[in-house]
């Protein structure tokens, strides 16, 4: 399988260190995923012998969407954002639950399962929740549509008691809280 959080991390190298091989491997990597990982508008999880498969989850449209308006904002090529759009509409038609707010870790497409899981808590790496809502706002700051700030603020709603009552836990959700308060500065 592959993680869009390397991806970013390959950015930031960039960012810091002008690392023009970092640059050069992002826009090689997404030039893979969307060639081989994408399949009509939606993401695959993993890529075995020429062959990807199995529908996306949370984290892979979440990360990757990450990824490519973190690419976006370091090369300001526009297709990058296009698909981070496209991606994170397409995360919000599979993932969302309309009932009770929140992302589930799986879409409307994988198959059958006995309960749909949420999860909100950081592992080794933040949950796909806390990316999703992140990049949600980005997106609110750049397009001003609304329906993406309803969507974070609906989560951030939804996991405030796990903020209060386990904030080591969902460390990831905090950051994403503390964009939304502080809002991003504007550079013209």
């Amino acid at each position: 399988s592959w993680n869009g959080l390397m991806l970013s991390g390959m950015v930031q190298a960039y960012n810091v260190l002008g690392d023009a091989e970092a640059l050069q491997a992002v826009r090689e990597t997404i030039t893979f995923l969307q060639g081989h990982m994408l399949r009509d508008g939606r993401l695959l999880s993993v890529y075995k012998d020429g062959q990807a498969k199995l529908n996306g989850y949370l984290d892979d449209y979440a990360f990757f969407s990450a990824a490519l308006l973190d690419a976006f904002e370091a090369t300001f090529t526009p297709a990058y954002f296009d698909l981070a759009q496209q991606l994170i509409n397409t995360m919000l038609e599979e993932f969302w639950d309309e009932e009770q707010w929140g992302f589930f870790f799986t879409g409307k497409s994988h198959e059958a399962l006995i309960e749909r899981t949420k999860s909100v808590y950081d592992q080794a790496i933040p949950s796909g929740t806390s990316v999703a809502t992140r990049t949600l706002l980005r997106l609110y700051y750049y397009t001003g549509k609304a329906d993406y700030l309803q969507r974070a603020e609906q989560v951030l709603y939804l996991v405030r008691q796990h903020m209060e009552q386990q904030p080591f836990g969902v460390g990831s959700l905090l950051t994403t809280l503390d964009f939304y308060v502080r809002k991003p500065q504007e550079i013209v």
